[in-house]
């Protein structure tokens, strides 16, 4: 099977490629692909650390349930969130596992510029699409 890629855009720049992990988490791979494109506001969570996410409209369950690594991506399937996180530096306190569900490719230099970025400047638009 052909493995399926990402693209994330960012308003303020820059472009990072994602690999969904579709063995591991497949049910929140194919919500999320079937989902696609996707658009919204990327927001800095400091509060849980090194990391930004964005809210959706993404159903899915709780499946692969993983302490967030740098470039990891993860679905926090709370219907009260439904968010995608994004994981940029080592400093992680998230307090509960969310669903990894696909693994940013790029430099991970570039993804953490990005998150910087978004901590220091604020909410941006993201665009997510298929490759």
């Amino acid at each position: 099977m052909k493995e399926k890629m990402l693209a994330i855009e960012f308003e303020r720049g820059g472009c990072l490629k994602a690999k969904l992990l579709d063995e591991e988490a497949p049910r929140t791979c194919e919500a999320v692909w079937r989902a696609l494109p996707l658009k919204a506001k990327v927001i800095q969570a400091r509060f849980a650390g090194e990391e930004m996410y964005f809210k959706t409209e993404i159903k899915a369950i709780p499946e692969n349930e993983t302490d967030p690594k740098v470039g990891d991506i993860a679905f926090n399937p709370n219907p009260q969130w439904r968010a995608i996180c994004l994981y940029y530096g080592d400093n992680i306190r998230s307090k509960n596992p969310f669903n990894l569900f696909a693994r940013i490719l790029d430099d991970k230099e570039k993804l953490k510029e990005i998150g910087e970025r978004v901590w220091l400047m604020g909410t941006e638009a993201v665009r997510v699409k298929a490759l």
